[in-house]
């Protein structure tokens, strides 16, 4: 949802789309009717949006997907996409008609008879209508299925009786969207028609609830032998549940897309209000507690918008999308209320008097985790989507649990690779052979041959552009998953394609010896600076009286070092970064390997004291200017830690769902108890949401600096923050044998524990965010 990768139009199509409506909102949206919030009072809002509505109707913007002939422009999704993403941006109040225009609209176009199109489609749009939906009630909210209210046939007409509870608008409304239950002999599922009630005829009685934030939104509606012609029924009758689950997965389509916006334009609103990041430079925070809070929540936002984006690209597939759209739902909701917290809680001390409107908007936020179905039912719903067994114990999870989400932008060749990648390693992985590398220095000859020999290494010779880097992610998720042993990473991501961009002057490596598993070779990591931006301080030039180069320094935590060949060093000169290489048997070289919480993933500082290298001795020849290639391999490398991270923790849940639902206790499963279905439901959020967020960072990486720094910085932070959350979990769900030996949990949670520090620890990676954050939240604003 960042920038202009199309799926239907192209980008030059896109930009046109978004430049023309861009110039439409700066004539059409006055200053006063922008950020109109959930905090505004409603004898404000109310008005304002039900103005801007009608202006967006007469410019046919109301409903740009909607066909021309009913007041849309046709768009396709991404399209849709750009106009609410300028609306969101210029602070675009929502249209008071939204929910009818986003739901109800789109099942009256695919479903609705021609006289129910021509007669309520153009009054909803231009808001001379207004329209609340009629779906939960009393003792049917997140068990909408047991709804109560009754509809009897007579002649040609229904006749409602009953209670429908939470209805936004209700006292404005002209019509509702209700569901009724028209056949209460079969399965409550069954038996539900979706009709159209008028709400301003004898029979209906609305009162108002006024909430917790003190505004009337909300309403209770009393059916009294309320009449619905049978013209008004929408679709089939006794079709109403398919076409309520269709409604709310669009519900959690575009409108979904405009909160997870929405939630992104108030984080940057909170941090320039509260202005956490005001020291001289910009980074650190006169409230670091405070600082580190927001920067979650801006990460969260991220994770929430690459999240909306796999849901979109499900939409049309309901079985798909379902546990996706309820981790959304979850996430949002959650974060939301912790967002306005924060906020509500600075600005206590610090502008006393300017938080009346954040207030009243945390205190409708309270709601936020309990419509839409609750916090609790949402986990509910994602440990069914991920093979949990019921609550009973009766349903048992399947024998393969479904812990991957789709909607992930990788295209069936990159599948494929993956497919080969995994059945390779498969081949060539054993319980013998990966005990016999834990208990040695983390390293098997015979498999890193293995891999070398099936042509895996060579990857990386080409690996420039984004597609390639998502390769490398989706590859990368099976090394972690399987713990391969060895620096596959390293290689594919860094030392190959550095080596092949020269092949003629790579410092004495041998290419071949290096994709055959010959040779092993590694890179210095950068020992400070951001993911596009690293610093190569540690080892530094010295220039002799005849003209000769010596090295010397310390590089600490080189990945590998002490099974390595030759180590790839980046030396800063000046804006230049060149590249030395250097063999572990040259004089002056010293290797001291370094205890890690992962042996199975060795590091050793390397250290110079005056190693003297000729022009040779650098990759390219001397002095070749390498700073962006190294800069693109660093942040390729990084893509591929991210992939072990979710390849691990994806690995973790997938073998505690098994066992969870095996083991059994009081003579059910243990996975059929909710505080475990809820506690591996949060693992899979935590999993799912980091893992479309790399997705989404690796398609658009190379794009813009500034914005691959912040996007790879608050990447790692999540991965790394992810990953031992999840296995903890899984331990736990374990119980006592999750703590022994034989489960082998522990060689996951050493794998998570090393990498949330590499190759940037989580404190500079939280500085690297906030620099460019603070430069985003600092430019021009509309």
């Amino acid at each position: 949802m960042d920038g202009d990768r199309a799926h239907g139009w192209d980008a030059d199509r896109l930009r046109l789309l978004r430049e023309e409506f861009r110039a439409w909102l700066d004539e059409n949206l006055p200053p006063e009717w922008r950020d109109i919030t959930r905090g505004t009072p409603d004898e404000r809002a109310v008005p304002i949006r039900r103005g801007w509505g009608e202006r967006l109707a007469a410019g046919r913007w109301a409903a740009p997907g909607w066909p021309e002939a009913y007041g849309g422009r046709d768009l396709p999704i991404e399209a849709e996409l750009v106009v609410l993403e300028e609306l969101v941006r210029a602070g675009a109040p929502e249209a008071l008609n939204s929910n009818g225009i986003a739901i109800v609209g789109p099942l009256l176009i695919r479903y609705g008879t021609q006289e129910q199109i021509d007669r309520f489609l153009l009054p909803m749009l231009d808001h001379s209508e207004l329209w609340c939906q009629g779906f939960s009630e009393p003792n049917a909210g997140s068990d909408l299925a047991n709804l109560q209210t009754r509809a009897r046939l007579e002649d040609d007409s229904l006749i409602l009786s009953g209670q429908k509870i939470w209805t936004s608008f209700a006292e404005r409304a002209q019509f509702c969207y209700a569901l009724v239950r028209t056949d209460a002999t079969g399965p409550k599922h069954a038996g539900i028609s979706l009709v159209i009630l008028d709400m301003r005829q004898p029979g209906v009685s609305v009162r108002s609830l006024q909430n917790i934030a003190g505004g009337a939104e909300f309403a209770e509606v009393f059916l009294d032998d309320a009449v619905v012609p049978r013209s008004q029924v929408i679709g089939e009758l006794h079709q109403g549940w398919d076409l309520a689950m269709e409604a709310l997965s669009l519900e959690r389509g575009l409108s979904f897309a405009e909160r997870a916006l929405r939630f992104r334009r108030e984080v940057s609103t909170a941090i320039r209000l509260v202005r956490p990041f005001d020291s001289p430079s910009g980074c650190a925070s006169s409230d670091p507690g405070l600082s580190a809070q927001l920067l979650d929540c801006y990460i969260d936002s991220r994770l929430l918008t690459s999240a909306v984006g796999r849901v979109l690209r499900l939409i049309h597939e309901p079985d798909r999308v379902g546990t996706l759209a309820a981790l959304t739902k979850l996430h949002w909701s959650e974060s939301h209320q912790e967002l306005l917290g924060l906020v509500v809680a600075a600005l206590e001390t610090r502008a006393a008097g300017e938080g009346a409107e954040w207030l009243r908007a945390f205190m409708f936020s309270r709601g936020e985790t309990i419509y839409g179905g609750t916090s609790e039912i949402q986990r509910n719903q994602i440990a069914r989507g991920i093979g949990l067994p019921s609550s009973s114990g009766s349903a048992r999870a399947d024998s393969s649990p479904r812990v991957r989400a789709g909607g992930l932008a990788v295209s069936d060749e990159q599948d494929l690779l993956r497919d080969g990648f995994e059945s390779m390693l498969h081949s060539v992985l054993s319980k013998d052979s990966l005990d016999a590398a834990r208990e040695t220095d983390g390293f098997s000859p015979a498999i890193w041959s293995a891999v070398a020999e099936a042509g895996w290494f060579g990857l990386g010779a080409d690996a420039d552009d984004a597609a390639d880097n998502v390769t490398l992610l989706h590859l990368s998720e099976s090394v972690g998953a399987h713990l391969l042993p060895g620096p596959f990473s390293m290689t594919t991501a860094m030392v190959v394609p550095l080596l092949s961009a020269h092949p003629d002057a790579t410092g004495g490596v041998n290419l071949d010896d290096v994709l055959t598993g010959r040779t092993l070779a590694t890179v210095v990591m950068p020992d400070g600076g951001t993911p596009a931006s690293p610093r190569w301080t540690s080892i530094q030039p010295s220039y002799e009286p005849d003209g000769g180069l010596r090295l010397s320094g310390r590089a600490e935590a080189v990945p590998f070092g002490q099974l390595v060949d030759h180590f790839l060093v980046p030396i800063e000169l000046g804006e230049r970064v060149v590249v030395a290489v250097v063999s572990r048997d040259h004089p002056g070289v010293a290797v001291a390997p370094r205890p890690t919480v992962d042996p199975a993933r060795p590091a050793a500082d390397l250290v110079l004291q005056g190693v003297a290298i000729d022009s040779a001795g650098f990759l390219g020849g001397w002095p070749c200017d390498l700073n962006s290639l190294v800069v693109t391999r660093l942040m390729a490398y990084m893509i591929c830690l991210d992939g072990e991270a979710l390849g691990g923790a994806e690995e973790m849940l997938r073998r505690t769902i098994k066992y969870v639902s095996q083991r059994e206790q009081f003579g059910v499963p243990v996975g059929s108890f909710q505080a475990v279905k809820h506690m591996l439901a949060d693992a899979y959020v935590d999993l799912e949401l980091a893992r479309g967020h790399a997705y989404d960072v690796a398609v658009n990486l190379g794009d813009d600096a500034a914005a691959d720094d912040l996007g790879l910085a608050c990447s790692r932070s999540a991965c790394g923050r992810m990953y031992p959350l999840v296995v903890e979990r899984c331990i736990q769900a374990h119980g006592g044998a999750g703590f022994t030996w034989e489960q082998e949990l522990h060689f996951w949670y050493r794998a998570a524990l090393e990498q949330r520090n590499h190759p940037f620890p989580p404190h500079a990676l939280t500085h690297a965010a906030s620099c460019g954050l603070r430069r985003a939240e600092t430019e021009p604003q509309r």
